[in-house]
């Protein structure tokens, strides 16, 4: 399998989380060797990244390094979210949204429903609800409408994908009574499919877009809670997983090795408390700086086979007695051989072989000879036919006679034959010394005597041997086999539940053994890890700390409190915040010395910076009731540092505080303001207060009905607001077309800074294109009349101090023009 070394995987995260490309730089500078460098940032990316990473060490293979998902996931913005039966919202409603960067306010009194459609979005993208997360179990039992138990609850977010011109909307339902058993889809692309396709599984931890007033409050629970709060808007919690993955896998590894070490130390305790041959090898081998694992494994494989005393008992056990009905039946056929025998004492079959030969020769004769004279003897007429049948008779005698002395011979034999075969000789296992406790030489003795009496030349002898002594010897050979196979099971029943858990520890042995060199990468990556995890966190932490100071000086307005460094410190149940603050130059803790509403402040200082980080995919951020507890002259400062954020970012606030929307007018910062109604049965509707077009008419209105200005400077004025009431309307159209046909934010927003003028801005919007502003005033007469054209000459002159206008016609054809604009683009009509 191809090694990858650690550096290959650094190319991808150049574009991904700059935590991973600080911890993978400091990876690559350690002194670790490569397993433990894959080690370390596999415990980073995950789980089974982690897993992988150690099984391949273990079987010597270097696996694939896992590489993070270079691909960036798009920037996305919302369209719209609308939600039935949840929380304060009954029938169907829904908030339309501006998909881009840009402020929005959700306004509406407690109760009115306002609230739902930030918990709405969040748990429709998340799955949770930090409002909820750490509330009684009542919080999660009130999340169905009263009024409409009829229906099914759902939340629906359209989202504005960069470079998709179709919209993607996420839905989760849910059927049952729990808020936390539901189902969600994704429709994209004009199909159904999986949630984990948006590629957010990482972002919403890291980059979580969502900040509730609950989040905020949590400031000021326990340290623990302050340092969560923050580790999980700071997206720092990863380097912690990893600390924590490293930890386990070491107890995992070390665990075994313990293990392995204490049964090693219990065996060779039982070993050595054993009488048996195999269990010295094994105390001998589990003695040492380290276990003989081959030598173990050598005498569990020799159990089979065993050698010396062992191997003695058992072939003593498996001894097989003499068998004393065949010695019986033996010494009974030698016996009846014998006395056979006796009976044809004094016979010879030789002789009457020989007799018989003659006579067989002389009846020949007699049969072919002319007398009857004995050859012999000359005695006459001998040879007659009485002499034939006589001396045939004699033949048939003597014939049988020697039939039966043959006969008698070879049953000797045989019974002789039998008589060795039942006593055979002692066996070589009987010349060997005996195990203790069996009389081996006594019954090799017997034995002995046993054999040569059953072998002996004296038929009494033998018989009396093989019928008197075969039981005598049984019995003695039947003896040491009881002796032999006591004494084997005695040392069995000690030895073989030892030999089991020797196979056990044998296994485990060796997988520690084979996981010896893992453990050592694993141990060095988790101290490695835990030496620089303060310093990834603090470099981590340093430019959100740094812009968190530069909110903070924005949002405290007239208090006296300086924010200084803002630290996380330990780890476990030691961990805790360090904010250090002075106050008119003294040094102090914060949660000392702050108010609850600076508390807050502080904790959307930390969270704007974070949630902003370039890498992150959400272009929008959800903020919930911000305001609360902020005394009068934060608010400025909050609405400065909202409406800054929303130059880059779609930033959308929900407050039941006037102040705030008070404060955007107030400071003339661009804002859409939704209103939220509640009616009866918890039918809620949404006004749309101020858009910018009308925002802009509105105050030029204002001011042309003001007569106490001098008429130069109140047409200028007029001019200047009807100028910007044109411009946001040219902005509305570019933006719709390009998003529309699916530019990226980031490119829709510098081609409107770079149309500088109300020329070029007019010519991005009618034509398309910023560089053919000589075309506008055609454009304009030609679509709509000359009047248009002189009305964009008068707010382009009049707002530099140009020709003289009549103000409230300006306004009126302003606002005339601004509302065929939108018409003719699709775009919702100006007040």
């Amino acid at each position: 399998m191809r090694r990858t070394s650690v550096s290959e995987t650094q190319e991808p995260v150049a574009t991904g989380d700059p935590l991973q490309q600080r911890l993978s730089d400091r990876v690559e500078e350690s002194e670790l060797s490569d397993d433990a460098k894959l080690i370390v940032l596999s415990a980073y990316w995950g789980d089974e990244e982690l897993r992988a990473a150690l099984d391949g060490a273990v079987r010597g293979e270097q696996p694939e390094a896992p590489r993070p998902d270079a691909a960036e996931v798009p920037r996305t913005y919302l369209k719209s979210v609308t939600v039935t039966g949840f929380r304060g919202v009954g029938p169907e409603a829904t908030l339309e949204l501006q998909a881009g960067p840009g402020l929005t306010l959700v306004v509406g009194r407690n109760g009115s429903g306002k609230s739902s459609f930030a918990e709405a979005a969040e748990i429709a993208l998340t799955g949770v609800n930090a409002r909820w997360a750490s509330r009684s179990s009542v919080w999660k039992e009130s999340w169905r409408n009263l009024h409409l138990p009829e229906a099914a609850p759902s939340v629906r977010v359209q989202l504005s994908v960069d470079g998709e011109p179709q919209a993607t909307s996420v839905v989760r339902e849910w059927d049952g009574e729990d808020v936390t058993d539901s189902r969600v889809w994704v429709q994209r692309h004009g199909a159904r499919r999986e949630y984990g396709e948006l590629g957010w599984t990482e972002a919403l931890t890291t980059y979580r877009p969502f900040l509730s007033y609950s989040e905020l409050g949590s400031l000021l629970g326990r340290p623990s809670d302050l340092y969560d709060a923050l580790y999980r808007i700071l997206g720092l919690q990863r380097v912690a997983d990893a600390q924590d993955r490293l930890h386990v896998a070491f107890t995992e590894l070390d665990g075994r090795r313990k293990a392995a070490a204490e049964q090693c130390k219990i065996l060779r305790t039982a070993a050595g408390e054993i009488e048996d041959e195999r269990a010295a090898l094994v105390t001998a081998a589990l003695t040492g700086r380290k276990p003989d694992l081959d030598a173990i494994a050598e005498v569990l494989r020799a159990d089979a086979s065993p050698t010396g005393d062992l191997a003695a008992l058992r072939a003593w056990a498996t001894l097989a007695a003499p068998d004393t009905a065949a010695a019986a039946e033996a010494a009974d056929a030698l016996e009846a051989a014998a006395a056979a025998n006796d009976q044809l004492a004094g016979g010879d079959s030789d002789q009457a072989r020989r007799l018989a030969a003659l006579l067989e020769r002389a009846l020949d004769h007699a049969d072919h000879a002319d007398a009857t004279d004995c050859p012999v003897c000359g005695t006459a007429d001998q040879l007659d036919d009485a002499w034939r049948v006589a001396t045939g008779e004699h033949l048939g005698r003597l014939r049988q006679a020697a039939v039966d002395a043959d006969q008698a011979q070879a049953d000797l034999r045989a019974a002789r034959a039998s008589a060795a075969t039942a006593a055979p000789t002692a066996p070589a296992l009987l010349t060997a010394p005996a195990p203790e406790g069996i009389a081996g030489a006594a019954v090799h003795a017997q034995w002995r005597a046993w054999a040569e009496g059953a072998r002996s030349d004296d038929l009494a002898v033998s018989a009396a041997a093989l019928r008197i002594g075969t039981p005598e010897l049984a019995r003695a050979v039947t003896e040491a086999v009881s002796t032999a196979a006591a004494e084997l099971r005695r040392r069995e029943d000690f030895w073989q539940p030892l030999a089991e858990r020797l196979r056990e520890y044998l296994a485990l042995a060796r997988t520690v053994a084979g996981e010896a060199a893992v453990l050592a990468d694993v141990k060095a990556a988790r101290q490695w890890l835990r030496s620089q995890a303060d310093a990834l966190r603090d470099e981590g932490l340093a430019p959100i700390a740094a812009r968190a100071a530069d909110i903070w000086d924005r949002l405290r307005q007239e208090s006296n409190i300086d924010l200084g460094p803002v630290r996380l410190k330990g780890t476990r149940t030691q961990r805790h915040v360090a904010v250090d603050v002075t106050v008119d130059g003294d040094a102090s803790a914060a949660l000392g010395v702050m108010s609850q509403g600076e508390l807050h402040a502080l904790g959307l200082a930390l969270f704007l910076p974070r949630a902003m980080l370039e890498p992150s995919p959400f272009g929008f951020l959800v903020i919930d009731d911000p305001v609360q507890a902020m005394d009068p002259t934060k608010v400025d400062g909050l609405a400065r540092v909202l409406a800054d954020a929303a130059r880059t970012h779609q930033v959308v606030v929900f407050t039941h505080d006037d102040r705030l929307p008070e404060a955007v007018r107030r400071l003339q910062l661009p804002a859409t303001v939704w209103e939220v109604l509640r009616r009866e049965r918890s039918l809620v509707e949404l006004r749309k207060c101020v858009d910018p077009v009308a925002r802009h008419l509105d105050d030029a209105r204002a001011v042309a009905r003001t007569e106490d200005l001098p008429p130069t400077v109140r047409a200028r004025v007029v001019a200047g607001f009807c100028r910007s009431a044109l411009e946001a309307t040219c902005h509305e159209i570019v933006r719709a077309r390009r998003l529309g046909r699916g530019d990226p934010h980031a490119d829709v927003e510098a081609a409107i800074s770079a149309a500088e003028t109300l020329t070029r801005t007019a010519a991005l919007a009618l034509l398309d294109d910023a560089d053919r502003g000589g075309e506008v005033l055609r454009v304009y007469n030609e679509r709509h009349g000359r009047w248009a054209g002189d009305v964009h000459l008068a707010c382009n002159r009049g707002a530099h101090g140009g020709a003289a206008v009549d103000p409230v016609a300006l306004v009126n054809d302003t606002r005339r023009l601004a509302g065929e604009l939108r018409r003719r683009f699709g775009i919702g009509a100006a007040r």
